[in-house]
Formats: C-alpha cells, structure tokens, sequence
C-alpha cells in the first residue's frame, strides 16, 4: 500500500512539474507573439518621415511693394506598411513682435505658387498626396509670406507641419538658405 502512494505522489509530481513546463513554454510564445503584433500595430501606424534638401525666399516686386514666397524642397516617406496620404501641409511661423510677444502665423500650402518663381521649375506637392507603403518621394511646399507674416516682425523659426490622413502631424524645422529676388525684368541672387 505504500508502495502505491509512493507512486501516484511520483505520477503527480512528474505531471505538475510537466505542466509548469508546458505553462511556461506557453507563456514565452505569447511574450513572443505579442511582441511581434506590437511591432506590426507599430509599422502599420508609423507616420510620414521628413528630410528637408533646401530652403529659400523669393521676393518679387510687383506694383512697387515687394511679395515673398517661401519655398522649401522635402523628401517624404511613408514609414508605414499601409498606404497613407498627406491631407494639409502647413507652414507655422515663430515670431517676436515688438512688444516681446511671441505669436505663430500658420501659412498654408498653395502649389500655384510654383507659377510665380520665375527661371526655376519647381515640382509642388498637390494635396492630397496618396503614398504607397513605404513609397517616398520629393517635392516643394509653397508658401505666401506677404499676405500674413508683417514685413518687419522678427521672425524666430519656421516649422513645416504634415497631416495625414489619420489625423497625425509631422513636423520638421527649417531653414532659409538663400534669398532670390525679381524685379520687374531681372532676377539676381543675393
């Protein structure tokens, strides 16, 4: 009879510890499988990377006053592995008015800007903008300072802002390189 207990103690011992085995191999494949799903939600839901090539102003003088473009060339990638698409680009302009007030212009993208540059051909984004997944590739964002931004405020940054279909921005800060001017009949570069 003891023999007997003996036994079924070692029959149960072997299965709890085959069954804590068998639990914890079942927990590492759902470590692993969640880490995997986690890593696909993240690629799936990644937004657009932005990588700024150049920046300038073009001021024209039109009718005595001068008018100024802000035109910057971006490479854009769509990071996800879904197909996605830019809604809104916008152009935020930090500035520091006299009064020591710090205010933010937002300028919005208008491609037909492209037609006012003379000598350069300029490829503007057309919004929306539909991206394959991870498809990248390059284009200018216009923007008219004149309207909006007053000519003697200092301006302290310009941010490019990006808007995808989801609702997400990107944002990058930029630089102006250069300035191109026209007056009238000729163009120099300052």
């Amino acid at each position: 009879m003891m023999k007997t207990e003996v036994l079924w103690a070692a029959i149960a011992t072997i299965a709890a510890i085959v069954s804590a085995l068998l639990a914890f191999w079942s927990t590492m494949i759902a470590k692993r499988a969640l880490r995997l799903s986690e890593r696909d939600t993240a690629d799936r839901a990644r937004q657009f990377s932005l990588y700024l090539i150049d920046g300038f102003r073009y001021k024209i003088n039109a009718a005595k006053e001068w008018k100024s473009i802000l035109a910057f060339s971006l490479s854009v990638t769509n990071s996800a592995t879904q197909p996605n698409s830019i809604v809104r680009i916008e152009l935020h302009v930090e500035c520091l008015r006299e009064d020591g007030q710090n205010v933010v212009y937002t300028l919005s993208h208008n491609p037909k800007l492209s037609e006012s540059i003379v000598g350069l051909d300029l490829t503007p984004f057309e919004c929306p903008v539909p991206f394959g997944p991870k498809e990248g590739r390059s284009g200018w964002v216009l923007f008219s300072e004149s309207p909006v931004v007053p000519p003697r405020i200092r301006r302290d940054r310009y941010v490019i802002v990006l808007t995808d279909a989801t609702g997400s921005d990107v944002r990058t800060t930029c630089l102006i390189v250069g300035e191109l001017k026209h007056n009238e009949d000729q163009t120099d570069k300052s």
